[in-house]
């Protein structure tokens, strides 16, 4: 074998290991590269995940926020509208006297207590204490029954011992009010 059969033989062995070595540096490269590319793929999906899943919450934050707003709007409508009965109530109580009346006689006969008692009423609604309930709140007082009118006063008042009670018609519509908008509240958010 001569010189340049060697030489020959050393550029192809050469040549031969030069593809090998090229060959395996692609494959490896390919495989790097696919690998990169999976993995950018999976970051794309959990990027496309990530911005879905924030859409959704912010898609439901937006529609319960409406929804919010709508409840708001309703029950303020509500209250504007329960308001309204009940200042309609007052306005046809406060027309009717003997509404007022019947209403004022029950509620001071079941306050009123056996012992000394001292009413207080406004000059406008001196009429409504009439001879009859005088008569019967001082037998139920057993004692002495003092009625004073009050030119400035603003409802009529039952002082006994150390109660007192406010008969103001507007106070007792808006207890009741109060009570009947707790009941609401606990039968709307229970």
């Amino acid at each position: 074998m001569g010189i340049e059969e060697i030489i020959k033989r050393i550029e192809e062995e050469g040549k031969k290991e030069a593809e090998k070595i090229i060959q395996e540096l692609k494959k490896e490269l390919q495989e790097k590269r696919k690998a990169l590319q999976e993995e950018a793929k999976k970051i794309k999906e959990e990027i496309l995940h990530r911005a879905e899943e924030e859409a959704k919450r912010e898609k439901e934050r937006i529609l319960l926020t409406h929804q919010l707003e709508e409840n708001r709007k309703l029950l303020q409508q509500k209250a504007s509208l329960f308001q309204q009965l009940f200042e309609k109530a007052l306005s046809m109580v406060e027309k009717d006297k003997n509404i007022y009346r019947d209403w004022l006689k029950k509620e001071i006969l079941q306050a009123v207590e056996p012992g000394e008692a001292v009413i207080l009423l406004p000059k406008e609604e001196e009429e409504l204490l009439d001879h009859d309930l005088r008569k019967t709140l001082e037998k139920k007082v057993k004692g002495k029954l003092e009625v004073k009118v009050l030119p400035k006063a603003e409802a009529i008042i039952l002082k006994q011992g150390r109660k007192e009670i406010n008969f103001s018609l507007r106070e007792a519509l808006k207890e009741i009010q109060d009570r009947v908008k707790i009941k609401l509240n606990q039968i709307l958010f229970s």
